[in-house]
């Protein structure tokens, strides 16, 4: 059966009275979350007096995109916040469907497609409560939608637990290198130093461009584990001055929002963004111990706190290339080096897994919304 949304949800129009009368919140793709916990602080304005009132169960999503998608999100981890004026938040009127049907409703690809005609603007796009609330959705019985409930459950329940294990081994290489070198920002085991740039100067190599190549975007990196979510190959002719080559020797370390601690260690040459550093660590630095120092908790937070920029902190490259990089011995470093690829290993085999339950999850997702 074929339902318009305006007949199932309304807008809410609460707002707030006083200054952080409740908690920020902030909708990303993924959901919704404590703002100063997504970005490590808050980035709201100072006087948040007038902003939206969501509670849990209702909804909320950006009503501005840089991709020209939207990602409608359920309120679920805390019993009330508020959100940007920007952000329409709308509830269930209709117990025809139950909110969690919506909520995945919002997540399939149906969706996205439906709102297309709605999307306005071409740079950056926008869409309104308004025009959202016209698309139709097919609504099943709501025994079939607690069917269909159950079986997305158990599949999000083993994609859960497949990620618990892969930050589990990330967690675990992190303990390793605090283990064996300490804190790299007070360091206290007392190695010797020298300033990043140094021992990591930012150089590009010089490579070849035949007719296609690697293309990397911050977008195309997964935040604190450093892996690369997307291989974009382009034609030659996108490579721009906006982007610097990279290779396998290279360590790319993200200046932008520090705090999404995006490092990655490339295994060919490509071109990446500028805001990538393409790092280039001497013979003194392991590839995957300065990677994983720069993604050390005691080093992102160290750096996180030099930012500049309120809406798109960047790393101050002056401080980043002043700090005292910490030089164990290179045989040590080598040490961690082989722990580190045999737990990349581990992660790789999981990951596998991972992929192959979410293959199962999409395919679950287009039969039961289109």
């Amino acid at each position: 059966m074929k339902v318009k949304l305006e007949e199932l949800v309304e807008e809410v129009s609460e707002r707030t009275t006083v200054n952080n009368q409740h908690p920020v919140l902030t909708s990303s793709r993924s959901g919704i979350y404590l703002q100063e916990e997504y970005f490590k602080k808050q980035v709201a304005s100072k006087d948040n007096t007038g902003y939206r009132v969501i509670r849990k169960g209702e909804f909320t999503y950006r009503a501005m995109s840089d991709t020209g998608e939207f990602y409608p999100n359920k309120l679920e981890c805390i019993d009330i916040g508020i959100v940007s004026p920007a952000y329409p938040v709308f509830k269930i009127r209709d117990n025809r469907i139950l909110p969690d049907y919506l909520k995945y409703y919002f997540k399939s690809r149906s969706f996205q497609k439906s709102i297309t005609a709605f999307v306005q603007g071409s740079t950056r796009a926008s869409m309104k409560f308004g025009k959202m609330k016209l698309i139709s959705i097919d609504l099943p019985d709501k025994d079939k939608q607690n069917q269909i409930l159950n079986i997305i459950r158990i599949l999000e329940g083993i994609i859960d637990k497949y990620k618990l294990e892969i930050d589990c081994l990330n967690n675990l290489i992190k303990a390793r290198f605090v283990e064996m070198f300490g804190n790299v920002v007070v360091n206290d085991k007392s190695w010797p130093t020298k300033p990043i740039s140094s021992v990591a100067p930012a150089s590009s190599p010089k490579i070849t461009v035949s007719e296609n190549i690697w293309l990397l975007n911050l977008d195309m990196i997964e935040s604190q584990s450093g892996k690369v979510l997307d291989r974009i190959i382009v034609s030659k002719n996108k490579i721009n001055a906006s982007t610097c080559a990279f290779d396998d020797k290279n360590v790319l370390y993200s200046k932008l929002r520090p705090y999404l601690n995006k490092v990655v260690l490339p295994d060919q040459e490509g071109y990446c963004t500028t805001e990538l550093v393409p790092l280039r660590p001497s013979n003194k630095l392991n590839r995957e111990f300065l990677a994983t120092l720069l993604r050390s908790d005691a080093f992102v937070g160290y750096i996180n706190e030099k930012t500049a920029g309120a809406k798109m902190p960047r790393v101050s490259m002056n401080i980043f290339r002043q700090f005292e990089c910490i030089l164990p011995p290179i045989t040590l470093q080598e040490q961690f080096s082989v722990f580190y690829k045999q737990v990349d290993k581990s992660k790789f085999a999981v990951q596998k897994s991972l992929e192959k339950t979410k293959l199962l999850f999409d395919s679950l997702m287009q039969e039961y919304f289109g």
